[in-house]
Order: structure tokens, then sequence, then C-alpha cells
């Protein structure tokens, strides 16, 4: 049994939705052809992004996407329906990977549907946030 600071090695990849899968590969695509590399994403052929903590807190975060760019650190998280109802926990889990990427030299994204883009710029209006906004098509499923 591994000790508490190392349990984080073990932790084995987390269970994500169809929808969330496909917007996290059609992100990668996107990152890659933006000339990201070294991508770490919670889908089968990559390597696990690892936790985010704040540094006031000992709250740790995984978001869905880590990539890097010209030495930046980048984190990308995606928002599905249920993301919008619980609005506040997500404002506050993409605040620490805001701050995150800012001291990494990078910048926040958000992985969204086109359909849903007025409704979270509005919502994001209201936070002290700046995300980068990388909108794809939904799929019918």
């Amino acid at each position: 049994m591994p000790i508490f600071g190392d349990q984080y090695t073990y932790m084995t990849k987390r269970k994500i939705s169809a929808s969330r899968e496909r917007m996290i590969r059609s992100g990668i695509a996107y990152l890659r052809f933006k000339g990201f590399h070294e991508i770490k994403a919670g889908v089968d052929e990559f390597k696990e992004p690892q936790l985010v903590f704040n540094r006031q807190h000992e709250i740790g975060f995984q978001p869905d996407v880590i990539a890097y760019r010209n030495f930046a650190t980048f984190i990308f998280d995606t928002i599905e329906d249920q993301d919008l109802e619980t609005w506040g926990e997500c404002c506050q889990k993409w605040e620490v990977f805001e701050e995150f990427a800012l001291r990494k030299k990078g910048k926040l994204g958000l992985i969204i549907y086109s359909d849903q883009a007025e409704l979270i710029k509005e919502r994001l209006a209201n936070t002290a946030l700046d995300p980068t906004l990388i909108q794809i098509k939904k799929q019918v499923e």
C-alpha cells in the first residue's frame, strides 16, 4: 500500500463519459494543429495528466488535458451539460487550473460545444476567469 505522498503515483485512470472523451479527442486534434506537444489526457493512449494543486490549499483537481507549447504549460478542461448545473464547483476548479497555468507561463482553456458558447461566455463574464475557449461541434448521438 502506498504512503499518502505517493498515492497519486498509483492512481488509476478516472472514468469519463463517452461524450467527454469525444470532446477531449476533438480538443486534442485542435491542439496538435496549433503546435502543442507532450499532451497528457484522460484517454487511453495518452499519459494521465497530473493533479493540479492550489498554492493555498491541499485540494487537487485533475484536468482533462495538459499540453505544452513554447516552454509553457496549458491546462484544458471540458464543459458538458452537467457542468452547467454545478457551475460554482467548476469555477473553483478552473481558478486552481488558471492560477497554475499562469505560474507556468501558460493559460487555461475550456473545450466547449459551439451551441453553448454564448451561455458560457455570459457565465464567464461574471467570474474573474479569462480562459481561451475551444469550440467544437456537438456530435449527434
